[in-house]
């Protein structure tokens, strides 16, 4: 979705490479970056068990990036450390003079290229770790809180990871020791470019079953699935059953729609999904274009409810299902996309209405402020909660909402949108 093209300037470790960051709502960029990065992890004599906090289905956690405390996001989509400009310049990150890079999205932004000193996680140390810096404030801004960034494959190679989104811990393993003893289904993982690829199937209502190589993606939190629009051209996706326009993702430079179904199911191993949320790329380049390298990515939604192992040495993921695991995930019933710029007296503001969605219905307007839900103020610096109110389909809620000077109370009918 948005490439980043990455400039070496004298040969060296670094290879010149198209670096494709896929970077969606909720989530942050999946930088493929070539080179030698000389990363060491320390080894642990007993597992690491490290709490997270849960932001809607984004997991947010905490580390220390050469000594600095910050949040960052726990991110299989993400070949890289990911931070933001400014707390890179804070933590001292030390830059190659070989590479620099733009992302091209619906706008460029400048990415530098270099390596963090050390990074912790609970107890557990990675040194030399590889960084790739950008401004997110557009994440920011829609997860509503200030996460720095993310943390994906260093972390991942280095230990196995088993997330409990329950429990919302992390526990971190060493590969050497580590043996899986339970009744969870294994799934075998490819890498491209740094990223865990899961061969999958897509159940369909007019076009049969269609194999799916598929990126596990735990910094996409929006929906369950996200095709590409090779693969949904290719096989007549859109044309399956009726779509609705959405928004496909945001992030580095800007806002992307798309088309929003439920296909029947979603295969992976024995495991079945059925209905899973589903969106639609229109882009015609980048990560999820005519030619992109994977069919698309399989999300948090899918996910959230099992114990999942993330075992990059043996190239393996393992999920053990919880209750309610095979039925159809929820999504947001209003339409609605909030974001809140970081900020002590920042408003949670409207960004996008959905048209057709019940947020349409009912008048609301991008750029609206929202105030109050229920009679309940929703000024807090975090507007999950928000959120979590307008998933309720078949509610209907009392806004308070902010146009210009006036003030204006919606009744907002709560009805899924696919």
């Amino acid at each position: 979705m948005y490439a980043v093209r990455s400039a070496v300037k004298k040969p060296g470790c670094l290879s010149r490479r198209t670096v494709e960051p896929m970077k969606t709502i909720a989530t942050f960029l999946a930088f493929i970056i070539a080179g030698c990065s000389g990363l060491e992890a320390s080894r642990l004599p007993a597992p690491v068990v490290v709490p997270f906090e849960l932001r809607g289905d984004c997991a947010l956690v905490r580390v220390e990036v050469n000594g600095h405390p910050t949040l960052l996001i726990l991110d299989t989509g993400s070949g890289a450390l990911v931070l933001d400009s400014a707390f890179a310049r804070l933590a001292e990150v030390e830059w190659s003079r070989f590479m620099h890079g733009t992302a091209v999205g619906s706008g460029n932004t400048s990415v530098r290229i270099g390596n963090a000193r050390s990074v912790r996680v609970g107890t557990a140390a990675l040194s030399n770790v590889r960084v790739a810096s950008v401004d997110i404030h557009d994440v920011q801004a829609r997860v509503g809180y200030d996460v720095q960034g993310a943390l994906g494959y260093e972390l991942f190679e280095s230990y196995v990871v088993a997330i409990d989104y329950q429990a919302k811990t992390i526990t971190l393993h060493e590969p050497a020791e580590f043996q899986y003893t339970g009744s969870g289904v294994v799934v075998p993982l490819t890498f491209e470019h740094r990223l865990p690829v899961i061969n999958a199937s897509i159940v369909t209502r007019t076009r049969g079953t269609i194999p799916a190589n598929l990126h596990l993606d735990l910094g996409s939190t929006a929906y369950a699935l996200r095709l590409s629009n090779g693969f949904v051209t290719r096989n007549g996706i859109a044309h399956d059953t009726t779509t609705m326009a959405g928004i496909f993702g945001t992030g580095v430079g800007g806002t992307l729609e798309g088309q929003l179904l439920r296909i029947p199911q979603l295969r992976i191993g024995k495991l079945e999904i059925n209905r899973p949320s589903t969106a639609l790329s229109s882009a015609t380049d980048g990560a999820f274009g005519m030619n992109a390298a994977a069919d698309g990515t399989i999300g948090v939604p899918v996910v959230r409810r099992s114990r999942l192992i993330i075992d990059y040495p043996h190239s393996r993921a393992i999920l053990e299902p919880q209750k309610n695991f095979s039925l159809p995930d929820s999504i947001d019933a209003s339409g609605l996309t909030l974001r809140r710029e970081i900020g002590a007296e920042a408003p949670i503001e409207v960004a996008y209405v959905a048209k057709g969605s019940a947020g349409d219905t009912a008048g609301i307007q991008p750029g609206d402020e929202l105030l109050s839900i229920d009679g309940a103020n929703v000024g807090s610096p975090n507007p999950q909660p928000a959120r979590d109110l307008l998933r309720a389909a078949g509610k209907t809620r009392q806004l308070v909402l902010r146009r210009g000077t006036d003030t204006l109370s919606v009744s907002l009918h709560l009805r899924m949108i696919i």
